[in-house]
C-alpha cells in the first residue's frame, strides 16, 4: 500500500494534467483498464491498485523510487 501512495505522488508530481497522467499510465498498461471517475479523468489510485505487483515495481522504479 504504502508504494501505491508513493507512485502515485510521484506521478502526480512530474505529471501535473490528467492528460499527461492519462499519456504515462497507458504505456504502462497492456493488459489492465484505466480506471475513470465519474466525468471521465483517470482515477489513477484505483488504477493502480489495480495493476500486478510486477508492473507496479517497474512503474516505481521508472519514476526513482
Amino acid at each position: 500500500m504504502r508504494l501505491i501512495n508513493e507512485v502515485n505522488q510521484a506521478i502526480w508530481a512530474a505529471y501535473s494534467s490528467y492528460v499527461q497522467v492519462r499519456y504515462y499510465m497507458k504505456k504502462w498498461l497492456n493488459d489492465y483498464e484505466i480506471q475513470e471517475k465519474q466525468g471521465g479523468n483517470i482515477d489513477l489510485m484505483k488504477t493502480l491498485h489495480s495493476l500486478s505487483c510486477e508492473i507496479l515495481i517497474e512503474i516505481a522504479i521508472d519514476l526513482g523510487l
